[in-house]
């Protein structure tokens, strides 16, 4: 009778079992007995498997066993289907319980015995009495055994009872008191789910913040142009001014005037980019989804925003655009209206403005100064946060140091001394010029930077990082061990203790809701391969911190060792080096405090403890599930191969690691797409400053072609103007983003992955080539004018 389940229970009033007082009593249900032809008093032998085996290999044992009783079974009138249970004409026994054995994938689900999916093979012939059986009783025992034999023939390492049966009207709240002490005992406790999803959807980086913070440069530009393009119009318009003025109009009518014209244009502008940004984020939620769908592990990303938000940011742009408008107009309108109709230029600030101008790029390039030493040993977001802030202070000292450079008197001459002059001329335009190009390289050089590559530091010098799904009890550190189960190895093993938890690494979309994954290294590993890894902050002894042992209490906190980036944006830690965490393992609380922080490493996404300590944590756990290898390819492979029935899967660190930078730099590259408005920005306000100033100096330039100058000689001057503006904008920028972000660059750099000095180049290309695109144009269109009839038409 082969395949046949036992069920080890004992007797109750509920299942009565009649085992006598035989040492090996077998209860029998009634087909059994009449199949095997047995009755009380004979016996019967059984063969099954051990529940472990050795080497991979099942052991069969053989027991024998006295009939006791014989229970009675009622045949179904319709058999069992894969999805319909069996009907009974007459009631079904005690004894007809399929639910005393567990439902297992791949077995209780099929069919047929011969269709079930089983770690060894079915070598014992089954006959269609055996089918005919499955297919009427299903998981239905043929026998039962007392459950003090069942714990000595079947129970394991992985546990002795495969389910608790329950006496029918058993109240809820008796089970759980019953049931709650072995359970905790286990591990198992009450979870919030609700609470947990709501605080995983929280997520690890507050990305609405980040692009705000880092939108603040384009914000800044497109203010910038709103003023730019303020200054232009009321300068057209300043004879317009200047009779309102003389006709008694007051100043604050003309500002009420101007702030409906703004308000309108505004609010028209406001609704084309809150369209505008709906696209933007969608753009970037599908790329997330798709492209760079590395970035976040789950292509499950959607497009969300409420009323609040959709309202709440064309509002305020609408509002910060009509409020630089008035600024900016208030200025024109405190003018004379006999310097409104004569043109109400820009003048000069004169030796005054200069010293202005002058103390200002001094105290910020003061202020940067002290914010860039400030960042030094620091990480994470507050080192963010002072370094941007740097990089934005060092750009305006340097577009003040730009506007006190144009309060000097400039000198005629050749055409670069011609060009100086004309940019001086109206320093408030060309610094509003200079101040676009400034932001529009300033952010795409300081995100490009950023770029992490693969490094020796990240890896720890490791070639492969080994993770098995069942720890390994072998220990492969040990050279013999591995040759023996991967024949040929060659390489070297350190074995890492790995107790499942949350993931905190930065592929994980969501916030760790629970005790995210330790790890536990030996005295081996903190001796000879720690010291390899990159740190970030290595405390007073980096690793061999570890190997001193803790209780876990709040006296005697328990070191852990964790990756940056995990501590900072996964699990909010972002006091370094000594700060402390308390984490409920098995119902218990145990604290924890910050011993190193490790940067961009292969380790990223879990809590490293010494060995000892981890014993102490989890002192049920056995094996080892992390491996970090040095050897060849054909060593990752024949271990690999020979331990592929455990799940082995053994991949390059190398791989790995870029696997785990490729978030960061992902989000990178989504910032950089805001450098792009920026360029945009830029490139419209150096084209509408070098444009106006052609047009308000077309009498002067068609002074000079009368005068002898050819075209191209006046194309050369308007050239050389936009130059001038394009080498300071971008000079300025580039060096705020060096300036500002320099203790980080040099952070990099110190370690193996260094920072990419292409990609902040290709941007200032970009950067460059755009505005030679832009000076080219506009002295091409000089070329063009008829400047000859402009002068007769003037006269």
């Amino acid at each position: 009778m082969p395949y046949s389940i036992v069920a080890a229970v004992d007797d109750t009033p509920s299942l009565p079992l009649d085992y006598g007082d035989a040492e090996t009593p077998v209860v029998l249900n009634s087909w059994a007995a009449e199949r095997l032809g047995a009755g009380v008093g004979d016996t019967v032998s059984m063969a099954y498997y051990r529940p472990e085996t050795i080497d991979g290999r099942p052991e069969e044992v053989t027991v024998s066993m006295t009939v006791t009783d014989v229970v009675p079974i009622t045949e179904p009138a319709t058999p069992y289907r894969r999805n319909r249970r069996a009907t009974f004409d007459s009631p079904p026994t005690v004894y007809n319980d399929p639910f005393l054995t567990p439902t297992v994938p791949g077995i209780t689900d099929q069919r047929s015995i011969s269709d079930w999916d089983l770690p060894f093979e079915l070598d014992r012939q089954t006959t269609r009495d055996d089918d005919e059986y499955w297919n009427r009783h299903r998981l239905t025992p043929k026998a039962f055994v007392p459950r003090r034999i069942g714990l000595e023939w079947f129970a394991g390492r992985f546990g002795d009872v495969t389910s608790v049966r329950l006496p029918a009207g058993t109240d809820e709240a008796d089970v759980m008191a019953v049931l709650r002490p072995s359970l905790e005992s286990l591990g198992w406790a009450a979870v919030p789910i609700g609470v947990m999803q709501r605080r995983a959807s929280a997520g690890t980086t507050p990305f609405d913040g980040l692009f705000l913070a880092l939108g603040f440069f384009i914000i800044a530009g497109a203010l910038i142009l709103v003023a730019m393009l303020t200054r232009l119009a009321w300068e057209d318009r300043s004879a317009v001014l200047g009779v309102m003025t003389a006709s008694g109009w007051r100043p604050g009518r003309v500002l009420r005037l101007v702030a409906a014209e703004s308000l309108l244009v505004a609010a028209v502008g406001a609704v084309f980019g809150g369209a505008l940004g709906v696209v933007y984020a969608r753009a970037i939620l599908s790329t997330l989804s798709t492209r760079w769908v590395g970035a976040v592990a789950s292509p499950f990303l959607e497009y969300h925003a409420s009323g609040r938000s959709l309202v709440l940011g064309p509002v305020l742009a609408a509002s910060a655009g009509v409020v630089v408008a008035l600024v900016t107009t208030r200025r024109a309108v405190r003018r004379t209206p006999r310097n409104l109709l004569r043109g109400g230029g820009d003048g000069d600030s004169g030796a005054r403005g200069g010293l202005v101008w002058g103390g200002a790029a001094v105290a910020g390039a003061v202020i940067a100064a002290a914010m860039t030493w400030a960042t030094v040993g620091r990480g994470g977001m507050a080192a963010a946060g002072l370094a941007v802030g740097a990089a934005f202070l060092w750009a305006a000292a340097g577009v003040a140091a730009m506007r006190w450079w144009m309060t000097a008197d400039g000198d005629g001459g050749s055409v670069m001394r011609l060009a100086v002059s004309g940019v001086r001329r109206h320093p408030t335009r060309s610094l509003l010029a200079v101040s676009l190009m400034t932001l529009a390289s300033l952010l795409p050089v300081a995100m490009t930077a950023f770029a992490a590559r693969p490094s020796a530091g990240g890896t720890g010098g490791f070639d492969y990082v080994g993770r098995s799904s069942v720890p390994l009890t072998p220990d492969l550190s040990d050279p013999p061990v591995a040759s023996e189960i991967a024949s040929g190895f060659g390489g070297e093993v350190y074995p890492v203790r790995t107790h499942g938890g949350a993931d905190a690494s930065c592929v994980n979309l969501y916030a760790a809701a629970s005790t995210p994954t330790v790890l536990g290294v030996d005295r081996r590993f903190v001796e000879t391969s720690g010291a390899a890894f990159d740190w970030a902050d290595a405390g007073d002894d980096g690793w061999s911190t570890l190997l001193r042992p803790a209780t876990g209490t709040a006296d005697d906190p328990m070191p852990i060792i964790l990756d940056e980036n995990t501590a900072l944006w996964s699990l909010k830690m972002t006091g370094g080096v000594g700060e402390r965490r308390v984490e409920t393992i098995d119902g218990e609380e145990v604290h924890f405090v910050v011993a190193g922080l490790l940067r961009n490493t292969i380790l990223q996404g879990a809590l490293i403890v010494g060995e000892a300590n981890y014993t102490r944590l989890f002192p049920d756990d056995s094996g080892d599930s992390l491996f970090l290898i040095r050897g060849e390819a054909a060593d990752a492979a024949a271990l690999e191969d020979r331990l592929g029935d455990v799940g082995m899967d053994v991949r390059p660190a190398a791989d790995v690691l870029a696997e785990l930078l490729a978030v960061q730099n992902t989000y990178l590259r989504a910032f950089q797409s805001l450098g792009v408005l920026g360029l945009l920005l830029g490139l419209f306000g150096l084209v509408v400053a070098q444009v106006r100033g052609v047009l308000v100096r077309r009498g002067e330039l068609a002074t000079m072609r009368a005068a002898g100058f050819s075209r191209g000689r006046l194309a050369a001057l308007i050239l050389a103007e936009t130059a001038v503006l394009l080498i300071a904008g971008i000079g300025i920028g580039v060096a705020a983003a060096v300036l500002g972000l320099l203790p980080a660059l040099l952070g990099y750099a110190a370690v193996g992955g260094g920072v990419s000095g292409v990609g902040p180049v290709v941007s200032v290309a970009v950067v460059a080539a755009i505005g030679i695109a832009v000076a080219w144009f506009v002295s091409d269109r000089v070329s063009r004018m008829p400047l000859v009839e402009s002068l007769r038409a003037a006269a």
